[in-house]
């Protein structure tokens, strides 16, 4: 299994797009392809949790291609899952909601 968070470029806000599927795959321990967007290769990158497809690569034959590669190589899904687990440690609310408060206190 492998998730898939695909996003079209269209500019502005849209870039930094941080989609939720991306973490939900991650808490799931499930390796992800994503959207080359500063914010998906951020995650994805850092934690080694998956791969980035290139707007250049956009076509399903490479996709599937990419997919076959990821899940046909027995010990790079396993790693991947593995790194998953160790990035759904870090990615949780439990973690986010002390940066959030810490911001509201500042506010105070």
């Amino acid at each position: 299994m492998i998730g898939v968070s695909l996003f079209e470029e269209m500019g502005g806000s849209h870039h930094f797009i941080s989609p939720n599927k991306l973490y939900d795959y991650i808490q799931a321990r499930i390796p992800v392809i994503g959207s080359d967007m500063p914010e998906q290769r951020a995650v994805i990158e850092s934690f080694d949790v998956g791969r980035i497809l290139l707007h250049k690569d956009r076509d399903p034959e490479f996709l599937a291609q990419m997919i076959q590669e990821v899940t046909g190589d027995p010990e790079l899904y396993a790693q991947l899952i593995a790194n998953c687990d160790k990035a759904a440690q870090v990615l949780n609310w439990e973690k986010e909601k002390e940066h959030l408060i810490a911001i509201y206190d500042q506010v105070k």
